[in-house]
């Protein structure tokens, strides 16, 4: 102080340098001086830990700021004394040096602080202030910064000491309940042991016990003091070692895993992941609800937490998962997802035993099981952790403040204490975004990769193809009714799908059974949605082209037969006695009994409606079958109507190939079939002429025998098939056939009247005779035969529901007759 006021008296140039040496000079003082203080300050936290008096911490912070308040107003006193000698000493002398020094004295003396002449207030920069080098504040903070960080690392190490402690303890308490509630109960029966462990589960979760509740209040502050500290996933991981993996450990092992069935089938998987959290519930469940009200991370989730689920599902999830990527995420604490998820997770990856028998896909059914016990349990982790208890509303419901009052033993000062209490208010909310964190974590994502999904597929997918290879095989050899259905309870379902579907050929029911079978709550994984679709469209593929070839004729069905063992043997009987050699005679030909089942029409028309069905039954219930186990297999129906359109659309798109099949079936192989059965009695036009020439008969009265014949075949296979026949068809294929069959017998008709009317102009000098002794020629008895005939087969038309006028070439047969129509009148009349 004294170098500054020699400095102020005298205007000389160079007090300008000896006056900022000083100032630098005070400035480390200044800062030694709270160096000190914090110092003191470490000391008296070290020794005395949370218990020293914050009043008296106070009163000495704030005599340390008074004086140095104090010492930086004196120098900011100085400072402005020294800026107005500098100014008047310039003024006098003129020197441009002093001029210098004067700018050099003002940019000192204000302190960076930008402010001018005048009173100075200095402040100390915040930690996220950028300092440039080499200056005061950059040294201030230089010094400081090791102080600070031993004392976060000295404060870090105390509360976890303290969390630690508490969660031990708490730990401990556990045990000795559990210990006493087993030393009294040996001897009760089985009424006492049920209410007494309901009892003891009520006092496990019940937070208003004195103690618990106490213990529930230092892990609140402690955690508060973790997030505070930026150290967050620090007071995960000691939650989870500490409180969590113990359990863990005693429930985890491969006989418990095992329990229930044989070695390697995980029959105890469920009820094992079920206790393990029923535990970590009664014993952390009121701590878990505080934590997650506390550090509520709703608003950091909302941007993701609609598709979080699919993150996990998704085989291409980026690595690392929804990690905390920012320092606001570092003062967030977790403690389902990495306090109680992890471990668990960690204990079934880590183990080898157990890592195998849960994630080995060697055994498909195995393998889904564990799959969708351990979907189901992460789906429902969250809820089941955070969920409020029972017994807990209840109680509160019940009991209000009297409870209270009779926990705390009518301390009135502790009884008005638990108003302050902090309750944790757990909503769906929370809960949903606490099960948001657990899809998005990268404990999760990786999880998830250890299931090897793609080999269970093709296990399964091979599965389905060697069943419809193995039916397609036996068709191929018996035949359309061959019995190849090979689904459980055979008798009943086969009965089942005949009357509630409407299926006959065994074929076919096997083909439903293996598409309903592949989307079945035991076969499919959700993750595998793509492939089942795929593999739904590849086997309907499989199907129609199989029935594609049979139509074609490209297969035959049945095979070449040996001749039965009676005949081989009486011949080789008959050999031996006349005593020739029977090695050629034993030696027979192979019957070949194979056939295009496309030349048989009950065939044809039979797999035409089954297609019809299963083409039905694609577009409407499979579509709301594999909706059904899209919901019931994961936690959420992702895409709502977007995924059943979705479904939708595929499912048509995989039966589309079945329409033009049947249509073909109908309007092409069964018309053809139909129409060559019906085409064959047309022959026995000409022999009307025949039956009328020079045979002195006398005029018919009614048809032909063989006009009743002609559509025959159709009326029989309409009155078989008529239930069977798809009704978006309609009549069509019947008016083709009768269209047909119309003008080839309108066609021989002609050609009958042409060659009568030749045979009569050869023959007209006998006319006269044979009207002088019946009344009517052959000629005439022929036309009117034909127009009994038209008329037969006019109302046969109308029998097989088709309109006889519609149909072009029953018009032309009506005009060839209708000339004989007068003759048919007199014939009536006399």
């Amino acid at each position: 102080m004294d170098e500054i006021r020699e400095c102020l008296v005298s205007p000389a140039p160079e007090s300008f340098y000896i006056l900022q040496c000083a100032m630098i000079k005070l400035n480390e003082q200044i800062i030694e001086q709270i160096i000190e203080q914090i110092m003191k300050m470490d000391q008296k936290i070290m020794k005395e830990g949370y218990e020293y008096e914050c009043k008296e911490e106070e009163e000495s912070s704030m005599s340390t700021s008074k004086s140095i308040q104090t010492q930086i107003e004196t120098s900011a006193n100085v400072n402005a004394n020294a800026n107005a000698n500098a100014n008047a000493s310039n003024k006098k002398k003129g020197d441009s040096k002093s001029s210098k020094a004067n700018a050099n004295a003002n940019g000192n003396g204000n302190g960076g602080t930008g402010t001018g002449t005048g009173t100075v207030i200095m402040l100390l920069p915040s930690m996220d202030t950028p300092l440039t080098q080499d200056t005061e504040k950059a040294q201030f903070l230089m010094k400081l910064a090791p102080r600070i960080r031993a004392l976060e690392k000295n404060a870090f190490r105390s509360i976890s000491q303290h969390l630690e402690l508490i969660l031990k303890r708490k730990l401990r308490m556990s045990r000795e309940r559990e210990r006493q509630r087993d030393n009294t109960q040996p001897n009760s029966n089985s009424e006492n042991e049920k209410s007494s462990t309901s009892t003891s589960s009520g006092m496990n979760t019940n937070t208003n016990h004195p103690i618990e509740e106490d213990q529930r209040l230092l892990l609140g502050h402690l955690f508060r003091s973790f997030a505070l500290l930026g150290r967050g996933s620090d007071a995960e991981s000691m939650f989870a070692s500490v409180a969590i993996m113990p359990i863990v450990r005693k429930k985890i092992s491969i006989g418990k895993l095992d329990e229930g069935g044989s070695r390697g089938e995980c029959a105890g998987l469920s009820p094992l992941l079920k206790e393990i959290v029923s535990d970590i519930k009664d014993l952390w469940g009121d701590v878990l609800q505080l934590v997650e009200s506390i550090f509520d991370m709703s608003m950091e989730m909302e941007h993701y937490n609609k598709d979080i689920h699919i993150h996990y599902l998704s085989t291409n999830t980026t690595k690392g998962g929804l990690a905390r990527t920012s320092d606001s995420d570092k003062s967030k604490i977790d403690l389902v997802t990495a306090g109680v998820w992890v471990p668990i997770a960690r204990a079934l990856m880590t183990d080898p035993a157990i890592k195998t028998a849960i994630f080995s896909p060697g055994i498909a059914s195995i393998f889904q099981a564990n799959y969708s016990v351990l979907e189901k349990f992460l789906s429902q982790l969250s809820f089941n952790l955070l969920k409020p208890s029972s017994s807990e509303s209840i109680e509160e419901k019940e009991s209000g403040v009297e409870t209270a009052d009779s926990t705390f033993g009518g301390d009135e000062d502790k009884l008005a204490l638990t108003e302050l209490y902090y309750e944790p208010d757990i909503d769906t909310n929370l809960i949903r975004v606490a099960q948001a964190r657990i899809y998005g974590h990268g404990t999760t994502v990786e999880f998830s990769k250890k299931w090897n999904l793609p080999i269970y597929y093709q296990l399964r997918f091979g599965e389905v193809c060697a069943r419809l290879e193995k039916a397609i095989q036996q068709v191929e050899s018996d035949g359309w009714h061959a019995e190849v259905y090979s689904g459980s309870g055979s008798d009943e379902v086969v009965h089942s799908l005949t009357k509630n579907y409407g299926f006959e050929l065994p074929f076919f029911m096997e083909v439903f059974d293996t598409l309903r079978w592949l989307w079945g709550p035991e076969v499919f994984l959700k993750p595998l949605t793509h492939r089942f679709l795929r593999g739904t469209i590849q086997i309907l593929g499989r199907v129609i082209s199989f029935i594609k070839d049979g139509l074609e004729g490209k297969i035959k069905f049945g095979s070449e037969a040996a001749p039965s063992s009676s005949s081989i043997d009486g011949a080789s009987e008959s050999a031996l006695g006349t005593g020739e050699d029977t090695s050629l005679s034993t030696t027979m030909p192979k019957i070949d009994r194979s056939y295009c089942w496309n030349e048989r029409i009950e065939d044809v028309a039979s797999v035409s409606w089954e297609l019809t069905i299963l083409e039905t039954y694609l577009k409407e219930e499979h579509v709301q079958n594999v909706l059904k186990t899209l919901n019931s297999s994961g936690p959420e129906h992702l895409g709502g109507d977007e995924m059943s359109s979705l479904i939708g659309e595929v499912m048509v798109e995989a039966a589309q190939d079945i329409s033009p099949v049947v249509d073909t079936v109908w309007n092409e192989i069964i018309v053809n079939i139909l129409t060559a059965k019906c085409t064959a009695p047309l022959s026995a036009v000409k022999g009307v002429a025949a039956t009328y020439r020079m045979t002195n008969r006398p005029p018919p009265t009614q048809a032909s025998p063989f006009v009743g014949t002609i559509l025959r075949s159709l009326q029989e296979f309409d009155t078989t098939f008529s239930s069977r026949t798809p009704s978006y068809l309609g009549t069509l294929w019947k008016k083709t056939i009768v269209d047909t069959i119309a003008d080839l017998y309108s066609t021989a008709v002609a050609e009958l009247i042409e060659t009568v009317q030749r045979t009569e102009e050869a023959l007209k000098n006998r006319k006269v005779r044979r009207a002088a002794a019946g009344g009517m020629s052959d000629g005439e008895k022929v036309r009117l035969q034909l127009f009994l005939d038209q008329q037969a087969f006019s109302r046969s038309i109308e029998d097989v529901g088709i309109d006889p006028s519609s149909i072009d070439g029953m018009k032309k047969l009506i005009s060839l007759t209708k000339a004989t129509e007068e003759l048919y009148l007199k014939t009536i009349s006399s």
